[in-house]
């Protein structure tokens, strides 16, 4: 049986939650060492990065990246979720909201957040998910979280429903935005649709659906959809090892730098085989992620 070592920029479906995509994956591929760099809530569809094999030691960097999300929200209805399939908590009149007052709201939700995640989400609560306290009533009081929105972008506005696309960093819940922009015009809000468009290199354009990794399965061309492991890293500057200090790499030992060391870098061999990723200390590279083994080393 294959083992693939890399990354598959997922489409995920609406209605699938993020673990629906890693169970298909493994299925598809026979392979049980598949994760998901980031969840992404049933409600929403668009770009899942998921990682195989040994790159699934690169998923929380990848997670970290940057997100661009399209959302649609709809202003005078407040929900428990915060999005279409909540309870609806409260009704109000919209009508009396102008484009410039919704534009004015949506500016005072870039920058620095202090974000509050919704009452049903997957933060922690004294060593519990929110959503699980939430639905058996419980009244909680979740601590705010920093989180940056980079931009938002008003794309549509038919009253009482808006579209936007926006940029975030990791652990910004777009369903709290929605609450936060409609408790900002008193009028009350939620997220009637979202797609996420882009998760740091991973974007919706390149994304497989389902289906089309269904047919390259069958068709006995995974490799051909699949990502190597340096793809979710290629923001980093590269250096190249020779072989004495591809033994040091994998042995954890320190690397003399040939120049000023970056902050961080991606490591290969003169082969052209990944390693993995490097840390600058000051004339010296220092090993903090490595995908090679001792054996491979030598090869």
């Amino acid at each position: 049986m294959s083992t693939y070592d890399g990354f598959l920029n997922f489409c995920k479906p609406i209605g699938w939650t993020s673990h629906d995509a890693v169970a298909f994956v493994r299925r598809r591929l026979g392979q049980r060492r598949v994760g998901h760099a980031g969840t992404l809530d049933p409600l929403a569809g668009g770009v899942l990065p998921l990682c195989l094999g040994r790159a699934t030691r690169l998923a929380e960097r990848v997670a970290a990246g940057s997100k661009v999300y399209a959302a649609d929200l709809v202003l005078g209805v407040t929900t428990d979720t915060c999005d279409a399939e909540g309870r609806v908590l409260a009704v109000r009149d919209p009508s009396a909201i102008g484009l410039d007052a919704l534009v004015r709201a949506l500016a005072g939700l870039v920058g620095p957040l202090a974000q509050v995640p919704p009452a049903f989400s997957a933060v922690k609560l004294a060593g519990q998910p929110a959503y699980r306290r939430a639905r058996r009533g419980e009244a909680l009081q979740l601590a705010p979280r920093p989180v940056t929105v980079y931009g938002i972008a008003l794309l549509a506005w038919a009253p009482p429903r808006l579209s936007i696309a926006l940029r975030c960093s990791k652990g910004t819940y777009v369903r709290a935005l929605a609450r936060d922009l409609g408790e900002a015009l008193g009028c009350g809000a939620y997220l009637a649709a979202l797609a996420r468009l882009q998760v740091g290199c991973f974007t919706l354009a390149d994304a497989i659906t389902p289906e089309a990794l269904e047919r390259a399965a069958a068709a006995g061309h995974l490799e051909a959809v699949l990502l190597p492991p340096d793809e979710g890293c290629l923001d980093l500057p590269a250096i190249v090892l020779d072989p004495q200090e591809v033994r040091y790499f994998v042995h954890g030992r320190a690397i003399p730098a040939r120049q000023a060391a970056a902050p961080a870098a991606r490591a290969y061999a003169h082969d052209g085989r990944f390693l993995g990723l490097v840390r600058g200390m000051g004339t010296q590279w220092q090993p903090m992620l490595a995908l090679a083994s001792d054996d491979e080393a030598t090869s």
